[in-house]
Order: C-alpha cells, then sequence, then structure tokens
C-alpha cells in the first residue's frame, strides 16, 4: 500500500501498532481521507506482532568474597586446613620451613590472614620442620700427652736399673 500512495505522489508515515489479536501487516487506517493533493501527508496505521516481553534478569552474583581466617599460624596443619575449608576456601600445604615451632605446627599462610578472596580460592599453609637439634659431639678418647707418659731415667753404663 506504501508504494502505490507514494507513486501517487504522496508522502506516507507508517504508523505500527502491537496487536497480538490481529495479523501482522494488516492495514486498519488511513488518514486523512478524502480528496487529496501531490505532496500530501498520509499516516498508515498497520498492526505489528508484539514485541517479547524481556524479562527481567537480576544480575550475575558477583563473586562471593570471604577472608582468610585468623589464628590459623601456631595451629596443627589439620586444624588449619578445616578452618581453611570452613571459610569457603581450598587449603593448600605448601610444604616445611625451618621453624623453632614443633614439627607439623602452620608457621605461614599465603595469602596472609585476614586477606579478602573470592570464596573457592586457594590458601597455601606451610609447616614447621621442628626446632633445630644439635648432636652432641661424641665424646673422645683421651690421647696421651707427652705430659701423662712415664719417662724413665737412662741408666748408667752396664747398670741394670729394674734389677735392684
Amino acid at each position: 500500500m506504501e508504494a502505490e500512495l507514494t507513486n501517487l505522489g504522496l508522502s506516507v508515515s507508517g504508523n505500527a501498532v502491537e496487536s497480538a489479536d490481529n495479523p501482522e501487516g494488516l492495514v486498519f487506517d488511513v488518514s486523512p481521507v478524502g480528496v487529496l493533493s501531490r505532496g500530501d501527508r498520509v499516516t498508515v496505521s498497520y498492526y505489528t506482532a508484539p514485541q517479547p516481553t524481556v524479562e527481567p534478569t537480576t544480575p550475575e552474583p558477583s563473586e562471593t568474597m570471604t577472608t582468610v581466617p585468623s589464628g590459623i599460624t601456631g595451629q596443627a596443619a589439620a586444624a588449619a586446613e578445616q578452618r581453611i575449608s570452613a571459610a569457603g576456601l581450598v587449603p593448600v600445604n605448601g610444604g616445611t620451613r625451618a621453624s623453632s615451632q614443633p614439627q607439623g605446627t602452620v608457621v605461614a599462610v599465603n595469602p596472609s590472614e585476614g586477606a579478602p578472596l573470592p570464596q573457592g580460592s586457594t590458601v597455601t599453609y606451610f609447616t614447621s620442620t621442628g626446632p633445630a637439634t644439635l648432636e652432641p659431639a661424641p665424646p673422645s678418647a683421651p690421647q696421651p700427652t707427652p705430659s701423662t707418659q712415664a719417662t724413665v731415667p737412662a741408666a748408667p753404663n752396664g747398670t741394670n736399673p729394674s734389677a735392684g
């Protein structure tokens, strides 16, 4: 219809109206009506299919944050793992470090205690190798020294000092 009106020299504008009850593209009104002159503006009203309603979407939840629990250092490795897991984090044993703490005691955590992290992040802990022990030197057997050796005086010629 628009092409026909344009060929007659009329200026055509469309007025789309959404309708679920009427076929799409069906013209239901043309205005003005009557005798028109070239260049007159004609408005054609027609039905369109309704736009699908977009359900409001809830934004993706941002990562849930947690913190590395405090008080992990100084605990046994099993207790530290339990506290890290309870905070929604994944404990990772990073190995041992030299420390004066008892063997197996957590001596360091990375990231540090209190650091904010997304849940599910890893927390690496390090345990003590235990206090260094100095082994005593093995006792040495006394070695003879010149002051402990007996000196026997030289005997005069021809005499026997042990005969006597």
